[in-house]
């Protein structure tokens, strides 16, 4: 009889700890339901206040509409026409003046077909950005905050981009590199890219020049795959092998950049490395220097497009 008991106490432990597994499966399902509804409810919740904040936004705001154009391009000259324009809510043909203040000067616009417009001519390196659109109505001055830039030089000059990976090694005066140079450009619309070169300076003097292929003085640089220049449009890619020994003594800069040039003369110059040795023989990579956008030099040489450092920090 204890055995029958027994026997039947086991059994019934046995499905009571099923149940106990099943119940907290339902338990667990139950609360990973009840998680999802919170977060499908809290993105509604987000939708609903971004949508409320920026409808309300657009009520308060007194323009309808601003956007830029490009007009006028003459790749001659490397120079472009873009044409802003805003549409107000409210205005008077006969009285509202118009306005905007592009790259910190106040400029007149002109009133077209329910739109307002000003022309500004900018060269390819040149960039423009509206921060404010102004409108008086007889002494009624009304202005709305502004976020409209243009940068010709993405649309109508190449790109070049490098990324170094390898190593170094110094050593009694002298710097040894050994690595691989991945370069990427985008040689645009009615540009002919005519040559890509790696320039070595030492201290702001240009020491060596190479082309692909070229080895000198045990500086071997090699690019996969070989190209033939001139290059006339789209995207050009390739690998670089860079191995090299330099005298750098303590105190000494190294710089090592990608300058490749178009049929215009102009230069597009991106760094690979730089380097200085201080005075305490340690190594101050100058890092902030890679990975920008390439600087623009015209045909004299000058620069008229260089990345401003603080707005990559």
């Amino acid at each position: 009889m204890k055995k029958v008991v027994a026997l039947i106490l086991c059994i019934v432990s046995v499905i009571s700890l099923f149940m106990l597994i099943g119940l907290k499966e339902e338990v667990d399902s139950l609360q990973s339901q009840l998680m999802n509804v919170q977060n499908n409810l809290q993105n509604s919740i987000n939708n609903i206040s971004y949508n409320v904040q920026h409808t309300i936004q657009e009520d308060a705001s007194i323009i309808a509409e601003c956007d830029f154009l490009y007009k006028n391009v003459d790749y001659e000259k490397r120079t472009v026409t873009a044409r802003f324009t805003v549409t107000p809510k409210e205005y008077n043909a006969l009285i509202t003046k118009t306005s905007m203040i592009c790259n910190g000067q106040e400029y007149p616009m002109t009133l077209e077909n329910g739109a307002y417009y000003a022309d500004i001519e900018l060269s390819f390196a040149e960039s423009a950005s509206v921060t404010k659109f102004i409108f008086n109505d007889d002494g009624n001055v009304r202005s709305e905050v502004a976020e409209l830039g243009v940068y010709p030089r993405n649309d109508f000059l190449p790109s070049v981009n490098v990324d170094f990976s390898g190593g170094y090694a110094y050593e009694k005066g002298k710097y040894k590199i050994n690595g691989s140079v991945f370069v990427d450009i985008f040689a645009g619309e009615n540009v002919e890219i005519t040559s890509a070169e790696f320039v070595e300076e030492i201290n702001g003097v240009e020491k060596k020049r190479y082309t692909a292929g070229d080895r000198n003085n045990g500086t071997a640089v090699q690019m996969r795959p070989e190209l033939d220049f001139p290059i006339n449009a789209g995207n050009i890619a390739f690998d670089s092998e860079i191995t090299a020994e330099y005298e750098l003594p303590v105190g000494s800069t190294l710089a090592i950049y990608l300058e490749v040039k178009d049929s215009k003369g102009w230069c597009y110059r991106s760094y690979v490395e730089s380097i200085t040795v201080t005075k305490d023989g340690e190594f101050d990579y100058h890092d902030e220097l890679k990975g920008l956008e390439a600087s623009v030099y015209d045909e004299k040489g000058n620069l008229i497009f260089t990345v401003d450092e603080e707005f990559y920090e």
